[in-house]
């Protein structure tokens, strides 16, 4: 009878060390990017211009790109390649680069490491939550209400 909740708190236990280690990714990556936006500023303080940072959040434009029968969008400015979102709660995620000799899926950047650890580490926050959340909703209405908050 034992034998279930040792594999339920085993798997718990294996969540926690998961999410353990996507916080201290995102830690020592948020770390890489203060030091990297810290220089930056430093330089445009100095007069120094941007340096090539690439297209700030209000003019990015992305444009269909047709590769192998998949539909992918591409940064004419840097020709990263985004997956299209699948519905208006997603969003686009790096996949590859274009390149004059044609494509390249996949990428090791420290960037898109980043992004993808983030959005798992977000998605598993969120199913936990909302476990949570379903916990104290007794009644599977989506709210709580008064009796349901103890």
């Amino acid at each position: 009878a034992g034998g279930k909740g040792g594999g339920g708190a085993a798997a718990a236990e294996a969540d926690n060390a998961a999410l353990s280690a996507q916080i201290e990714e995102l830690t020592s990556l948020v770390r890489f990017y203060e030091k990297k936006v810290s220089t930056m500023s430093e330089r445009l303080a100095m007069g120094g211009g941007a340096g090539g940072a690439g297209p700030g959040p209000d003019d990015w434009a992305l444009e269909d790109l047709t590769h192998d029968g998949s539909l992918y969008l591409v940064d004419p400015k840097t020709n990263k390649m985004f997956t299209v979102p699948s519905s208006n709660n997603s969003y686009p995620r790096p996949v590859g680069m274009r390149l004059p000799s044609g494509v390249k899926l996949g990428s090791n950047s420290r960037m898109d490491r980043f992004i993808c650890t983030l959005d798992s580490y977000c998605q598993a926050s969120k199913q936990k939550l909302e476990e949570v959340f379903r916990t104290f909703d007794t009644s599977g209405d989506g709210q709580l209400d008064r009796s349901e908050q103890g």
